[in-house]
């Protein structure tokens, strides 16, 4: 009986080092093939964090954080893209469903859902926490009124709370990315945009705001809010990664 439970844990080890293995090998391909790409997402989010630095300064500097639609929305709607390389591909999604046809073809060799998901949620939080580092870091060697307001631990659970927050609708539109054809992708984006647009609304019914909120937040020492919203991440990109293996396991990929 002992010999069987054994064997049984040493099966599903195996099992698991080949998925990440593989998974692995599949990262590193499509790393390989998006150097442009990354480098066309770097300039976006340059330009992104450039053009909200005189926004931050201002508000910041006048004492008169509150509401602000503009950067709330931005905050919202943009931070989850940076785990999403910017290339030829997401331009094609309606028309051609890239992604339907790249795990068509992957489905052809021997390449399971498990390795699929997990090489997707890989690279997802690789490029996301890189382009986090790079974004948030150009903020705060850029934002003078920043140094002023905070301190450098506060400014990291300021950025650790937008880190979770990201990771948590990137592993949605993961999901929607690999789990639908490329039309249903596209009009569910479009769905998103709108729901963003309507959660700056009611957040900025409430007073504060979602960004200057947060700044409040851990300026008061209410550091729960940045440990809540990762801890969250991390079930959401476990939750998602084993839902995108059942979906990708029974997907019709001739529709």
């Amino acid at each position: 009986m002992y010999m069987d439970i054994h064997s049984m844990i040493s099966a599903q080890r195996r099992l698991a080092m080949t998925t990440w293995q593989g998974a692995w090998q599949i990262v590193k391909h499509e790393i390989r093939r998006d150097k442009l790409g990354l480098l066309f997402s770097l300039m976006f989010f340059t330009y992104v964090a450039v053009i909200l630095i005189p926004i931050f300064n201002e508000r910041l500097e006048s004492e008169a954080m509150g509401q602000n639609w503009l950067l709330d929305f931005m905050y919202l709607s943009l931070l989850p893209n940076l785990g999403f390389v910017m290339n030829r591909t997401m331009f094609r999604y309606w028309r051609d469903d890239p992604f339907t046809k790249k795990i068509a073809a992957w489905r052809t060799m021997p390449i399971s859902p498990a390795h699929i998901a997990a090489a997707r949620f890989i690279l997802l939080s690789i490029v996301l926490i890189a382009g986090w580092l790079y974004f948030f870091s150009l903020e705060y060697i850029f934002i003078s009124a920043f140094h002023e307001k905070l301190s450098f631990l506060q400014y990291i659970g300021f950025a650790a709370f937008w880190l979770g927050y990201a990771l948590i609708f990137a592993c949605q539109y993961v999901y929607l990315e690999l789990g639908f054809s490329g039309k249903f992708y596209v009009s569910a984006c479009f769905v998103y945009f709108a729901l963003f647009g309507l959660l700056t609304y009611l957040i900025n019914l409430s007073g504060d705001g979602a960004v200057f909120g947060v700044i409040k937040a851990v300026q008061n020492g209410q550091w729960w809010i940045s440990a809540l919203s990762l801890a969250v991440a991390v079930v959401a990109l476990l939750f998602t990664n084993l839902m995108l293996r059942k979906r990708l396991a029974k997907r019709n990929l001739l529709n």
